[in-house]
């Protein structure tokens, strides 16, 4: 008959081998995986309206943001944002030109911008289906638009806003 001292301390063993390992999965494909938060919104410009003639923003403004915030534990590098439209067609911004490449370290927030007027026969044709972010690694983020968004959309229309 086996010693059942030997028996439980082979059973306790066991069971922190087993504990050690399900940590070290957890580490690997949950804590340390890449998070990005991403949203899509609508905003306005405001800035000193004597600004207006020297940039390509005017005060009043209305704009399509897209934003995204690192939740993992890692950096992230994005290299694109943008709209994925319901028909599968892609609307990248490009912000500012600087925008991306952008490093996120834990915790650090991205935000580049279009103006809504350039994309709205796009909109026409097949309406937004989601915001997106894609990594340097070719990982595809989806997010969601906030509730103003939809509406600004559907009721305000993005084309009727002044120039």
């Amino acid at each position: 008959m086996p010693d059942p001292i030997a028996v439980y301390a082979a059973a306790i063993g066991t069971l922190a081998g087993l504990g050690t390992a399900s940590q070290a999965v957890w580490t690997v494909w949950v804590r340390d995986r890449p998070r990005l938060k991403v949203t899509g919104s609508r905003g306005v410009i405001a800035q000193d309206p004597a600004l207006d003639a020297l940039g390509p923003f005017r005060h009043r403004q209305k704009i399509i943001m897209i934003e995204a915030v690192n939740t993992g534990t890692r950096p992230i590098t994005i290299q694109e944002a943008g709209i994925v439209l319901r028909n599968g067609q892609k609307l990248v911004f490009i912000g500012t030109g600087t925008d991306v490449p952008k490093e996120l370290g834990s915790g650090q927030f991205f935000s580049t911008w279009a103006d809504p007027t350039t994309l709205g026969n796009a909109f026409q044709e097949s309406p937004p289906a989601y915001p997106y972010c894609r990594d340097a690694q070719g990982k595809h983020f989806r997010g969601q638009f906030d509730a103003h968004f939809r509406h600004w959309l559907e009721v305000e229309r993005p084309e009727d806003d002044e120039k």
